[in-house]
């Protein structure tokens, strides 16, 4: 139970970590239009009724409210400011949206490698470059579930994920056709291929 809790485990991990590789960008230009924003109004903007300068963290919070079409911010009398005013919510609304559409689009992707996904034999070739892998990075680097393994001396249903492949040890394993391609190249040899999907 122990072992199947780690592995589900293992597997959300990997798929956070497909999500968040596929809306980096987004949230990258979503922090620099946040912050380059901020440092303009700190910078620039002055109160109308003192003359003082707002310090960052409140002008960090008024140009996260500015890209909802919120503004704790008087209307400046500045045009570049002004133009900010109206480029900030545009550009954030903008980047907003295409965040959101690359993480349901990778959302989606995940639920569908859920549905489609294959059982495989793998054979460890002499010359194979999955030799000295653990089962461990054998999970992590293709993304797959280990289901069993069959050493020299054992099988098992529940194998130790610290567990290292050597020639002729076979293992069972859950994955997508893609991963599975990718695992055969991977044990490729000159004398053949030995992952055969079943």
């Amino acid at each position: 139970m122990k072992r199947q809790w780690r592995r589900t485990l293992r597997a959300q991990l990997r798929d956070a970590r497909v999500l968040l590789r596929e809306s980096w960008m987004s949230l990258c230009l979503f922090a620099v239009i946040v912050t380059s924003g901020a440092l303009c109004f700190h910078l620039f903007y002055t109160y109308p009724e003192t003359g003082q300068h707002p310090s960052f963290s409140r002008a960090l919070h008024a140009t996260f409210t500015l890209i909802f079409f919120e503004t704790t911010l008087p209307f400046p009398e500045q045009w570049y400011l002004q133009l900010l005013f109206f480029l900030i919510p545009i550009l954030g609304l903008v980047i907003v949206a295409e965040g959101l559409l690359r993480f349901g689009t990778a959302l989606l992707n995940k639920q569908a490698r859920g549905q489609m996904l294959h059982l495989s034999e793998l054979i460890v070739e002499p010359g194979s470059q999955l030799r000295g892998w653990s089962l461990k990075k054998l999970a992590a680097q293709l993304d797959l579930s280990v289901v069993c393994y069959q050493g020299r001396e054992m099988t098992d249903l529940h194998p130790n994920p610290d567990l290292v492949l050597e020639a002729g040890n076979k293992a069972l394993v859950l994955a997508s056709l893609e991963t599975l391609e990718k695992m055969k190249g991977l044990n490729q040899t000159g004398e053949g291929q030995s992952t055969q999907a079943r």
